[in-house]
């Protein structure tokens, strides 16, 4: 932050001038609130900002309602899902599929992980995701870990980390109900059956644009 700003800041809210517009239990009063307002404005445009634009991407989620049916919805992620947790020795009953860059024809398939976590990557690389997935301890239960391209080969994989256009998770099978926990940017969603994570936004506006008062380096 600018010493100019850090200077402003401490002259308009430092000080019992700014103390004394609020009572003893916190709260500003109606005769005061316009004097306060004009001090929070003073700052905002005498303040030396940077603005950041970040990309959205998309995650569309398919949740069970409590009565009944499902609803569909479409939410903007800024830097990351989760679904699982790390370290859990715990394999999740779902199926991920998801589509490496440079090989969009080829579905790849990765079953019963413990952790999965998608984050959004920045420009030059505005329409890709990053990805890292923990496979089933075989430790655990006791089976292999597989990763199955299409045409029917599959590996051991410890740890899989790849560079993505689009990711699924969704039951092991269509027959499995099973639904499951998305944290999208930190909120989570429960009652979950399906999630497709794309890394643009399908409505107009694409970015987010942020002002900060921190001056980048």
């Amino acid at each position: 932050v600018s010493t100019q700003s850090t200077e402003t800041y401490r002259a308009l809210f430092g000080g019992g001038e700014w103390a004394a517009y609020f009572g003893a239990d916190g709260v500003c009063d109606a005769a005061s609130s316009g004097a306060l307002a004009t001090r929070v404005l003073r700052y905002v445009r005498e303040a030396q900002t940077t603005a950041r634009a970040f990309d959205i991407a998309e995650a569309a989620l398919t949740v069970d309602r409590a009565g009944g049916g499902s609803l569909q919805l479409t939410l903007p992620v800024l830097r990351h899902v989760h679904i699982g947790q790390r370290d859990s020795g715990d394999a999740l009953p779902l199926r991920l599929d998801y589509w490496a860059v440079g090989d969009d024809d080829n579905k790849r398939e990765l079953k019963a992980f413990q952790h999965v976590a998608v984050r959004r990557l920045d420009a030059p690389s505005p329409t890709t995701l990053a990805l890292v997935a923990q496979p089933r301890d075989r430790k655990k239960g006791g089976l292999a870990r597989k990763i199955t391209g299409r045409g029917g080969n599959s590996a051991d994989s410890e740890l899989l980390s790849a560079s993505v256009s689009k990711a699924l998770v969704a039951g092991a099978s269509e027959k499995d109900a099973a639904t499951f926990a998305v944290r999208v940017d930190d909120v989570e969603w429960r009652d979950v059956k399906f999630v497709s994570i794309l890394p643009g936004w399908a409505g107009h506006i694409k970015q987010l644009a942020i002002q900060t008062f921190a001056q980048q380096k």
